[in-house]
């Protein structure tokens, strides 16, 4: 049952990032949404942050995708949509912070994976 909602977890996490890829390259505007980052981005880096966003997107749907299935590789996956996300969230900390704590949620599940702490793939089996 963990796997199921790691899995809904990372893809609905994964989901949110479209709102940030749509923005970013044009597809859509919505207005309850600040998108403007901190700093001033040339028209180009708005296109690449874009990229980011949907890196990001796909990275954690397939880490959500793989924990579902029971691969054991997910939590690489996970951990490098992990930083995607990051990275695309640095200049739109204020509008998109929840992000962040999406991000801290999911590091803490690899860390407590990792100690064998939740049964999911990829945990250590118990010793003896």
């Amino acid at each position: 049952m963990q796997r199921y909602l790691m899995g809904f977890f990372l893809i609905l996490h994964a989901a949110i990032h479209w709102l940030g890829a749509s923005m970013a390259l044009g597809l859509a505007e919505y207005e309850r949404l600040d998108n403007d980052p901190w700093f001033d981005m040339p028209p180009w880096m708005v296109k690449l942050w874009g990229g980011i966003w949907m890196a990001a997107l796909v990275v954690l749907a397939a880490a959500g995708v793989a924990v579902a299935v029971g691969r054991l590789w997910w939590r690489q996956i996970a951990a490098v949509g992990v930083v995607l996300s990051t990275i695309a969230i640095i200049p739109h900390a204020s509008g998109a912070s929840l992000g962040l704590v999406a991000n801290v949620i999911v590091v803490a599940v690899l860390v407590a994976t990792y100690r064998g702490e939740l049964d999911l793939p990829g945990s250590p089996l118990p010793a003896g």
